[in-house]
């Protein structure tokens, strides 16, 4: 908080010009980190009368940089990234690994629901393109780093938390990096916007496609009862 410019107000206890309800430390030359309670029993009057001099200049606030466009084609694709992936679920033959589950768990009733070899492969091939898509993903989160730095941000958000996308989601890094623009700019939240619709719609396709497949379970158990009680 200190100011380099000379001022002829002394060093001493002032109350800070952010909040009024504490004082800080003024060295003479510009506001230190030293505060406490304006109240506080540690602060001595003595050490200098403060309304014996005028006010001591606020320390200047860091000024919004609205001129920074704060988009970049790295976080549109950070953002959209998860789209990619959503298409995969349609790919599963959902239908051919309830009936070989339901019949395999008629013969053993000890594993029951037990998964076809097509299915595992399946399982894993997807579980690799995830991981595949996410490191994509932090690549992408770099590049979006580097162009905000490039541009005068400073200290942007780390792209480092595009790793959280492994275990969790991307939004961290996407979320994160509006708060840090947006205190900066007075701007940058549109991604984190899209970002959020991209999540609903994800969830809402999840759901529904999860009750079709409820349905076809439902359907093959009603189906192999039915040939059951003709046998």
């Amino acid at each position: 908080m200190s100011d380099s410019t000379p001022t002829n107000v002394p060093a001493g206890w002032y109350p800070d010009p952010r909040d009024s309800s504490w004082q800080r430390w003024w060295d003479g030359l510009g506001w230190t980190e030293h505060a406490v309670p304006a109240a506080s029993g540690s602060v001595q009057p003595a050490q200098t009368d403060a309304a014996q001099y005028p006010q001591a200049p606020a320390a200047p606030s860091t000024p919004l940089r609205p001129d920074i466009q704060t988009n970049t084609v790295w976080i549109w694709l950070v953002v959209l990234l998860p789209l990619v992936m959503l298409p995969t679920i349609f790919l599963i033959d959902w239908r051919g690994y309830l009936e070989s589950s339901l019949d395999m768990s008629s013969l053993d009733t000890a594993n029951p629901m037990l998964p076809s070899v097509g299915m595992t492969l399946t399982s894993v091939g997807l579980s690799i393109a995830g991981f595949v898509v996410a490191g994509i993903g932090v690549l992408f989160a770099w590049l979006d780093w580097r162009e905000l730095k490039r541009r005068g941000i400073q200290k942007p958000f780390h792209w480092a938390w595009a790793f959280l996308a492994l275990v969790v989601t991307n939004g961290v890094y996407v979320i994160g990096r509006g708060v840090i623009l947006r205190r900066q700019t007075g701007k940058g939240l549109a991604p984190v916007w899209v970002w959020i619709a991209v999540s609903a719609l994800s969830v809402i396709v999840g759901v529904v496609y999860a009750g079709m497949i409820m349905g076809e379970m439902f359907d093959i158990i009603f189906e192999q009862t039915g040939n059951l009680q003709v046998s």
